[in-house]
C-alpha cells in the first residue's frame, strides 16, 4: 500500500514500515500497522484496525470495525467510526466527526469540527472542542475540558477536572462536575446537577432538576427563579 494511486485489500493486511497512500484506500480484512501511516485519500475500513504509530489522514475516513490507535492521530476530514475506538495517544481532528460505538481516549484530544457520539464516552486527558458537540451516552472526563461551541449531552456526564464551557450547554441527564466550572453561554440542565467546585456562569441559567452546589457560585438573578437549589458554599449574584 505505498505511493498508490488506489488500494483495496480483501484479507488480513500487517504493515511495519513507514506507509503513504495517495489514493483511495478500502481495507476488508483486519490491518495493523506498526509504523508511521499517512492517507491523502479516502480511507474505508470494515475490519478491526490497529496502529502503534503516528497516523495522518487527509481524506474522509470510514471505519466499521474496532480502532485501536497507540500513537499520535491527526484527521484533517470528516471521520464515521461504526464500532469501539480507543486512542492513547494525542488526537487531532479538523474535519466533522461522528462515532456510533465507545470512545476511550487516554491522550489529549482537540476536535476543531462537529463532533456526534452516540456511545460511551471516556477521555482521560484534556479535551479542547470548538464545534458543537453532541453527546447521546454516558460521558466521563477525567482531565481539562474546553467547549467553544454549543454542548448538547443526553446522557450522564461526569467532569472530574476543570470545564470551560464558551458556547450553549444543554444537559438531559444528571451532571456531575468535581472541578471547577465555567459557562459563559446559556445552560439549560434537565437533570440532577452536583458540583463540588467554583462555579461561575455568565449566561442564563434553567436548571429543571435537583442542583447540590458545594463550592462558591456566581451566577445572574435569574438562576434563583428557576432552580430548586441546595448549596452549601457561598453563593453570589452577578
Amino acid at each position: 500500500m505505498k505511493n498508490t494511486q488506489l488500494n483495496r485489500e480483501l484479507g488480513k493486511v500487517t504493515t511495519l514500515g513507514k506507509v503513504t497512500t495517495l489514493g483511495e484506500v478500502t481495507a476488508l480484512g483486519k490491518v495493523t500497522a506498526l509504523g508511521k501511516v499517512t492517507a491523502l485519500g479516502n480511507v474505508t475500513t470494515l475490519g478491526k484496525v490497529t496502529t502503534l504509530g503516528e497516523v495522518t489522514a487527509l481524506g474522509k475516513v470510514t471505519a466499521l470495525g474496532k480502532v485501536t490507535a497507540l500513537g499520535k492521530v491527526t484527521t484533517l476530514g470528516k471521520v464515521t467510526a461504526l464500532g469501539t475506538v480507543t486512542t492513547l495517544g494525542n488526537v487531532t481532528t479538523l474535519g466533522k466527526v461522528t462515532a456510533l460505538g465507545k470512545v476511550t481516549a487516554l491522550g489529549n484530544v482537540t476536535t476543531l469540527g462537529k463532533v456526534t457520539a452516540l456511545g460511551k464516552v471516556t477521555a482521560l486527558g484534556t479535551v479542547t472542542t470548538l464545534g458543537n458537540v453532541t453527546t447521546l451516552g454516558k460521558v466521563t472526563a477525567l482531565g481539562t475540558v474546553t467547549t467553544l461551541g454549543n454542548v448538547t449531552t443526553l446522557g450522564k456526564v461526569t467532569a472530574l477536572g476543570k470545564v470551560t464551557a464558551l458556547g450553549k450547554v444543554t444537559t438531559l441527564g444528571n451532571v456531575t462536575a468535581l472541578g471547577k466550572v465555567t459557562a459563559l453561554g446559556k445552560v439549560t440542565a434537565l437533570g440532577k446537577v452536583t458540583t463540588l467546585g467554583k462555579v461561575t456562569e455568565l449566561g442564563k441559567v434553567t436548571a429543571l432538576g435537583k442542583v447540590t452546589a458545594l463550592g462558591k457560585v456566581t451566577a445572574p438573578l435569574q438562576l434563583w427563579l428557576s432552580w430548586r437549589y441546595c448549596s452549601l458554599g457561598h453563593a453570589g449574584y452577578s
